[in-house]
């Protein structure tokens, strides 16, 4: 589900959700946690890794494959051997232990310091406490959803954001989306 900002599109998924449930009434559905960190994107050429980079809003982005291989991005993936290419998409952040371990009171919150870890200026030693939580990855054929994606990734070699996979009533998502539906009309 990606994030819905029109009265419309809260209505189309909501029609969605009912066109895609099955005959006992509920829908599959995976959550997953989404981290505040810096956008990275890790890039592959026949299971190689080739560089890094920012997630440029306005270009390319920064290249920051010096902090990847520090923070741990898989070298070599054997299965993405006879894949040209293949984009990783993460988050790069420091876990809460680090922070306040290292960083509480240097920086006013962890997102603060991941900006400081990102910065070419960063010493080796550092990079050590940054964290490549990875999200989605392209290029891969036969991924058909978002759970799959995650367990492509975990076999890889790279970690995830904690999610999970569950079923739920059609009725209980259509009921939930009128409610919000209601409050759009009365705005």
């Amino acid at each position: 589900i990606k994030t819905i900002m029109e009265y419309d599109e809260l209505d189309n998924f909501r029609n969605a959700c009912k066109q895609h449930a099955s005959e006992d009434g509920n829908i599959a559905v995976n959550t997953s946690f989404k981290l505040n960190g810096h956008g990275i994107r890790l890039y592959y050429e026949h299971g190689k890794f080739k560089y890094a980079r920012t997630r440029g809003r306005t270009g390319k982005g920064r290249d920051i494959s010096r902090h990847a291989r520090i923070a741990g991005a898989p070298l070599y993936v054997e299965k993405w051997k006879d894949i040209d290419k293949v984009e990783v998409r993460c988050e790069a952040i420091i876990s809460l232990e680090n922070f306040n371990k290292y960083y509480k009171g240097v920086y006013k919150h962890p997102l603060a310091c991941v900006t400081h870890l990102v910065a070419d200026s960063t010493p080796d030693n550092e990079l050590s406490n940054l964290e490549l939580c990875c999200y989605k990855l392209l290029g891969v054929d036969g991924l058909e959803t978002l759970t799959a994606e995650f367990e492509a990734l975990e076999e890889a070699g790279f970690k995830t954001p904690g999610y999970m996979n569950m079923r739920i009533p059609v009725r209980n998502i259509a009921g939930s989306v009128d409610i919000i539906l209601k409050k759009f009309t009365e705005l």
